[in-house]
């Protein structure tokens, strides 16, 4: 007979806690400050959103399907935050590079 093992032990987190909520805190910082410099030009919702990222991240976990993961408000959350920074960078890189 082949016995399945259950695993109870939570899996190795690729970045550690400490490190996330450094990250996280550091770009909410730097987006606080974007906001009261030039809160109109929203150069600084990409921070705001990479920081929320790092905050509330959640890791796939091996084998899962992106369907699956998708399902979860905190996975869902985590993808459209991670897509907002991602196209906010790319524009604040494309007027950067366009003046």
């Amino acid at each position: 007979m082949i016995e399945q093992q259950m695993s109870s032990e939570r899996p190795v987190q690729f970045v550690p806690l400490w490190a996330r909520i450094a990250v996280g805190s550091i770009c909410l910082l730097a987006a606080v400050l974007q906001m009261w410099r030039h809160f109109l030009g929203f150069e600084w919702l990409p921070m705001l959103a990479f920081g929320f990222y790092w905050l509330i991240y959640l890791q796939r976990q091996v084998g899962e399907s992106w369907g699956t993961f998708l399902t979860k408000p905190r996975g869902a959350a985590t993808a459209v935050l991670l897509l907002i920074s991602l196209a906010g960078f790319g524009r604040n890189l494309y007027v950067l590079f366009t003046k």
